[in-house]
């Protein structure tokens, strides 16, 4: 892999101010390369740390340099762990219909994960629970803009911790037919979600073929990566399974204040990851994730919704198509603690940056709340409007010589009106519309109950609910699911 020829698919800028024709602060070649090799140098002077016997006896087996849990690596073995990354690649939904393509230039939207908490419309938060979570994944299914399901969309206070990844894979399979992220919490989640899948998709040779979930394994900012993560990469790898390295480093905290710095580091972590990847099974697609952001220094509250973040999310998706390699970053993230003007804002900023950017796989696309620490029924709508609309701005102008139809004009003349033409009365339904924002007038938004947007959600998610429709699965494979559970429980 010659990193030099690799920047060719990066905006070039204008020269003359440093910003690029659509004003986004896009990186050049030589400013990508200055990144790389800072990652270098941390990775061949300072090395990552792999808390995990079985991963430095990987890295001693071949010929890097491995002090205690401290494994140093050079340029060359990075870049061949490089070559063998697929940057395209297709996850398989139980229903064909639901395949996903990563890479390229597709993008991949996913609801919300790792809230415990619910904030309802009257700003009152409680517990999640299973039901909530039920809910999720018919929200998924139903979805539009989704296109894949989530893992702990909401935590189910009410299931016991050891049994609580169970049911909740279970109902990604019983309630919806879209691949979805998969358990990544401990080495043993991480074994039963393959068991389980093995059990779906008639064994794991199969499975091995077809990945049909993606393991999201989170480095340990500074330069680290825990025992459980080691263990979840080496499974998942095993199986072929698609694995988003994610790093989240808190700049001030867990990370350096400068960004081009933090950015060096993120990199360095995400490369190490890849590398230990690829030479447990080579080939496995990987997807580059960062989560970066800063710490706000008045309240050690992660800002992740600070134009800080915006410009790391905007550099990462960068870096990962310097590399070849899909991105996962951004996502529609907010601190707001209710679905304000606040969380429009952050989540509007965040999500539609880094899919201009070219982020390919977006978690928190719909849902999140206050730093993700809970989660919104309401917000999950309008982010799924948001969503719509930035699908359909993102959707590309055909101009052809039929596509400008002059006579139409000349038909209906200077100072006519276009409303009772017959391309309008063919062609109106083809417009925008929502079903959450409210397009009226005062006087009937008055009359209708004066309601705020996040409000008017109550209604529309009742009917989504009710218009939802089980997926149909084999008798036998559901009982087959449901006795593994209780098996496992026993044990």
């Amino acid at each position: 892999m010659v990193i030099n020829n690799s920047a060719d698919i990066i905006q070039p800028m204008n020269q003359s101010n440093g910003i690029s024709s659509d004003r986004l602060p896009y990186l050049s070649r030589e400013q990508l390369n200055h990144i790389h090799q800072a990652s270098m140098q941390i990775l061949k002077r300072i090395g990552i740390q792999f808390n995990h016997s079985a991963a430095n006896e990987i890295f001693s087996r071949n010929g890097f340099k491995v002090d205690q849990c401290n494994v140093f690596l050079g340029e060359t073995e990075v870049l061949k762990a490089l070559e063998t990354c697929p940057s395209e690649f297709i996850i398989y939904g139980r229903n064909s219909q639901y395949d996903v393509h990563v890479g390229g230039d597709h993008f991949v939207l996913l609801p919300t994960g790792g809230a415990t908490m619910v904030m309802e419309n009257d700003k009152q938060l409680r517990p999640g629970s299973i039901a909530d979570y039920e809910n999720c994944c018919k929200l998924v299914q139903t979805s539009k803009q989704l296109d894949m399901n989530g893992f702990i969309m909401v935590h189910p206070n009410d299931i016991p911790a050891k049994k609580a990844h169970l049911e909740m894979i279970f109902r990604n399979y019983l309630l919806c037919e879209k691949p979805f992220i998969t358990a990544t919490h401990s080495s043993l989640a991480a074994m039963e979600a393959l068991e389980m899948a093995d059990i779906v998709w008639n064994g794991r040779d199969r499975l091995v073929k077809r990945p049909v979930m993606v393991a999201m394994a989170t480095v340990t900012s500074p330069l680290k990566y825990d025992e459980d993560q080691i263990d979840c990469i080496l499974q998942y790898a095993k199986s072929n399974q698609p694995i988003v390295l994610i790093t989240m480093p808190l700049a001030g905290l867990t990370g350096p204040l400068n960004l081009l710095t933090l950015m060096s580091q993120v990199n360095a972590e995400i490369l190490a990851g890849i590398v230990l990847v690829q030479h447990i099974s080579p080939g496995t697609p990987v997807i580059y994730g960062s989560f970066a952001s800063p710490i706000d220094m008045k309240t050690m509250i992660p800002a992740m919704a600070a134009s800080e973040t915006v410009q790391l999310s905007f550099m990462a998706a960068q870096m990962a198509k310097f590399y070849r390699l899909p991105c996962r970053t951004g996502g529609a993230l907010t601190n707001a603690q209710v679905a304000d003007y606040q969380a429009g804002v952050e989540s509007s900023l965040l999500l539609s940056t880094a899919l201009r950017a070219g982020a390919n796989f977006v978690f928190h696309a719909c849902g999140l709340l206050a730093s993700g620490s809970s989660m919104s029924f309401a917000k999950w709508l309008l982010d799924e409007e948001l969503c719509s609309q930035i699908r359909r701005i993102f959707k590309p102008l055909v101009v052809e010589n039929d596509a400008i139809d002059i006579a139409d004009i000349e038909e209906v003349g200077i100072g006519g009106s276009f409303l009772t033409h017959d391309t309008t009365l063919k062609n109106f339904r083809q417009l925008s519309s929502s079903d959450v924002f409210y397009r009226k007038k005062y006087s009937n938004w008055v009359i209708e109950g004066a309601a705020y947007a996040d409000q008017a959600t109550n209604i529309y998610l009742k009917k989504r609910l009710q218009t939802y429709c089980q997926p149909s699965m084999d008798q036998g494979l559901k009982q087959e699911l449901q006795e593994y559970i209780l098996r496992k429980c026993a044990e």
